[in-house]
């Protein structure tokens, strides 16, 4: 927590509550709303075969063992292609969760063979969430927000 060499001492307690702490909570949402732990990062192409990128323009992926659940980050409104045959179950349903509010929008269900394309709804960071239709998950992020902490800085008497 100590930052910045040139913080004070109380700088850090402030930036407790800029957008990337509150950004925080919204991914936590994501991932406790799915099999997070059993989540294997795509390293062999095999979930996203088309535009992945590199470096800040990298589309991360990742897919639960046995194909429940796959999660794409999008850094922009780029293009990928997508094994469809990766995700279990003979459909999918698909979500875009904006990190940005934690909100998720159904973008509907697809076939879980061939490939499909998907670009995000804007041209900000999104997450892709592809679900096996037979698990009736709810949307990704939908359980009860973590409490607003107010954080409070309290420094050492002198």
């Amino acid at each position: 927590m100590h930052g910045n060499p040139s913080w004070s001492e109380t700088d850090w307690c402030f930036n407790l509550k800029d957008e990337g702490r509150a950004d925080m909570t919204n991914f936590q949402a994501l991932f406790t709303s799915r099999d997070w732990v059993k989540l294997i990062p795509d390293q062999e192409d095999t979930l996203v075969i088309g535009n992945k990128g590199s470096g800040e323009d990298y589309a991360a992926a990742a897919l639960t063992a046995g194909g429940g659940t796959a999660i794409i980050y999008f850094p922009n409104d780029k293009t990928v292609t997508v094994a469809m045959n990766q995700i279990s179950g003979t459909n999918a349903n698909v979500w875009w969760f904006n990190p940005r509010n934690g909100n998720a929008q159904s973008a509907g269900t697809v076939a879980t063979s061939g490939s499909h394309q998907f670009t995000p709804p804007t041209n900000d960071d999104w997450l892709l969430v592809l679900d096996n239709a037979d698990l009736n998950l709810l949307p990704p992020g939908n359980q009860a927000p973590p409490p607003d902490l107010n954080y409070k800085c309290f420094l050492p008497v002198t």
